[in-house]
């Protein structure tokens, strides 16, 4: 998408939980989604919310995607 922070960035700035009601109304029965809610559901259990919370898919303030080398191989 050209997005500076990627998808799982972007998840994070939105916050957790609404990606998370999101998917669940609109794919909630679609088995090809149930792997991602399960893992967004169990980072919520552990309070991993989002940006705001300092722990997503990415640990804030310094999220990963913000280094020079994140995208090398």
């Amino acid at each position: 998408t050209g997005s500076p922070v990627g998808p799982f960035g972007a998840y994070d700035a939105v916050g957790l939980r609404t990606i998370y009601n999101i998917i669940e109304e609109q794919k909630g029965d679609d088995p090809d989604f149930k792997p991602f809610l399960e893992k967004v559901r169990k980072m919520l259990d552990e309070g991993k919310t989002g940006s705001d919370a300092g722990h997503g898919f990415y640990d804030y303030p310094n999220p990963r995607y913000k280094d020079e080398d994140f995208l090398k191989a």
